[in-house]
């Protein structure tokens, strides 16, 4: 039997490149910060400088966001962050939440964990979420700074 690959249903939006306002070939404005790179580590330093008013510009190859997922499961700690960065509704209300799991080894049970969570702690203690998903939560979430 042959399996064929589907990949979950989510259609990326297209940005296409612009440039700034020039004067003589040169942007009329300076930032203080590029940051190369629009993966979820891209988008978080951006937005986080953004949220702190430090101008920024955020250099990325793709004209949308990635087209498959490398980063799946986000922990508590990175969950954190990301409220911070005001994003993390996005994360929550598409990511999947986990306390624990299990491995197998043909029929045999080769790991089994359960991390930590009470009902006074906010967020689940992992999530998994596409990296898909991830950026563009993240690039929605920059798109509404000033």
């Amino acid at each position: 039997m042959t399996y064929e690959f589907t990949p979950y249903p989510f259609t990326a939006r297209r940005h296409s490149a612009s440039l700034p306002s020039l004067r003589d070939g040169l942007e009329r404005q300076r930032h203080p910060v590029v940051v190369i790179g629009g993966g979820p580590v891209g988008y978080s330093t951006a937005l986080g400088l953004a949220n702190h008013g430090v101008p920024v510009v955020l250099i990325e190859a793709d004209d949308s966001v990635c087209s498959g997922s490398r980063a799946i499961c986000i922990s508590r700690r990175s969950l954190e962050i990301i409220e911070r960065l005001g994003a993390v509704d996005g994360f929550l209300k598409i990511g999947l939440p986990w306390t624990g799991g299990r491995s197998y080894y043909r029929d045999t049970e080769v790991l089994h964990f359960k991390m930590p969570q009470d009902e006074n702690q906010k967020l689940p203690p992992m999530i998994n979420l596409a990296q898909y998903h991830i950026e563009q939560i993240l690039l929605d979430r920059a798109e509404k700074n000033p």
